[in-house]
């Protein structure tokens, strides 16, 4: 039987199709997509065959529930709601994961996590059918809202208004829901909540078998449909039986085994050759692995410590990779924008041109600050670190190069004025902290 909560959703939702096929515009905005994906999802075997496979592997796990009793008919509905919300969102994202511990990660996200064991609490007791239509479309705008006021430069405020009311709402729903249940705790069936309660945790986590065999199969795939390119038979038999076994079933070598390695593959023609090459692909990846160990574990390790290197380089290395990727982006983002502005450069752009600032590592708060000179034919952009060092960065006259600096202090001065500034034309040395590699290593 469904809830007020669930009941209402189904409302709601129906009446948002009704709406946009009744509104031409939306109509032809959403419905061909929706169809086209439709179409090609009922139309791919590969896509059916996993699905299905899925459907059976839930299935037998809840008969087997069923027979140990942690599981009756009266869950079917949430079994269903689990399968369909969490599982097969948990399943398109795991083909693409990289690692079996990547997985697991992803599932105790959806079974384990606070916010997750606090939406059951909060679903305990919903408000009477006529509250849940009118909390829902509420909270769901002002989420919107908020969520559109994060992405404009200027929204700050506005965000920080409507989170309040989201977190009072919030509140007042964790509030209703503790009342009821106090209310309701003689006529509750407190076994059945904890068979449900259960059934969210376990029945996500036995189709991490699933997950780790789709996955490692997606990406074997790829991997044997590169080598039909290369190889012709008899040759590509016995090469991809050599490749396939030497992945071990390890979702994170066959992630790993990019065209870089399939390259040293052209010598071998036999499946002992085959298998030799794996062996060094294997320890290869391993190595790379313990070195990009090393290097987190050095940053960890010199977090807050002051002084340079052997080379001149600030050994505190927190946020520099991000930081110089995001600075060195600015560069051609001015320039790009250097002859339609008049010959000028732009100091108000930022936040539009490194979002989503989250791809360089950097916090949200990233504390990147782009300034240009009065007649806007120079600028310079700065950051100062974790370790309260300072990277810029900057440019003049539309030149096609641009210079760097490093420095205690933000730069006062302007690119091209004095030796604070490394031309990467002109000058033979560039400062360390510039031409230090802090990529990771994977």
């Amino acid at each position: 039987m469904l809830t007020n909560r669930e009941l209402a959703s189904l409302i709601l939702l129906g009446a948002f199709v009704i709406v946009v096929l009744a509104v031409p515009k939306m109509r032809r905005a959403v419905l061909p997509p929706s169809l086209n994906v439709l179409k090609i999802a009922l139309t791919s075997g590969s896509l059916l065959t996993v699905w299905g496979l899925f459907l059976l592997w839930c299935a037998a796990w809840v008969a087997l529930a069923a027979v140990i009793g942690v599981w009756n008919f009266d869950l079917l509905k949430d079994t269903i709601f689990i399968v369909v919300t969490v599982g097969f969102p948990l399943l398109f994202r795991a083909v693409q994961a990289k690692s079996g511990t990547a997985i697991v990660g992803q599932i105790g996200r959806e079974t384990l996590a606070l916010s997750t064991l606090l939406l059951f609490y909060l679903n305990l007791e919903p408000f009477p059918l006529w509250g849940e239509l009118i909390f829902q479309p509420l909270v769901t705008f002002l989420v919107l809202l908020r969520f559109a006021a994060s992405r404009r430069p200027d929204g700050k405020q506005l965000e920080g208004c409507l989170g309040v009311l989201v977190t009072v709402a919030g509140l007042g729903l964790i509030v209703w829901t503790s009342v009821q249940l106090i209310a309701n705790s003689g006529t509750r069936d407190w076994g059945g909540t904890l068979l449900e309660l259960a059934l969210s945790i376990w029945l996500p986590l036995v189709m991490f078998p699933f997950f780790y065999f789709a996955a490692f199969y997606a990406a074997a795939q790829k991997i044997t449909r590169r080598l039909r390119r290369i190889y012709k038979p008899p040759a590509l038999r016995r090469v991809t039986l050599a490749v396939v076994l030497g992945l071990h079933l390890r979702l994170k070598w066959a992630r790993a085994f990019l065209p870089p390695y399939e390259k040293s593959l052209l010598r071998a023609k036999k499946f002992r050759e085959a298998d030799r090459l794996m062996r060094e692909f294997r320890e290869d990846v391993e190595s790379r692995e313990g070195r990009e160990a090393d290097r987190v574990s050095q940053l960890a390790r010199f977090a807050g410590e002051l002084g340079v290197d052997g080379e001149g380089a600030q050994v505190d290395r927190r946020e520099f990779e991000g930081t110089k990727r995001a600075l060195d982006f600015l560069v051609t983002a001015q320039g790009l924008r250097y002859e339609r502005l008049g010959s000028r450069y732009w100091d108000d752009l930022t936040e539009l041109v490194l979002r989503p600032v989250g791809r360089y590592g950097l916090p949200a708060e990233h504390g990147i600050h782009v300034e240009t000179t009065a007649d806007g034919r120079r600028w310079r952009a700065w950051r100062q670190m974790p370790s309260g060092w300072h990277l810029a960065i900057g440019s003049q006259n539309g030149e096609n190069g641009h210079y760097l600096y490093t420095g205690a202090e933000r730069p006062t001065s302007w690119p091209g004025d004095g030796d604070e500034w490394a031309d990467v034309v002109r000058d033979l040395e560039l400062p360390a902290d510039w031409t230090r590699n802090d990529r990771p290593i994977i």
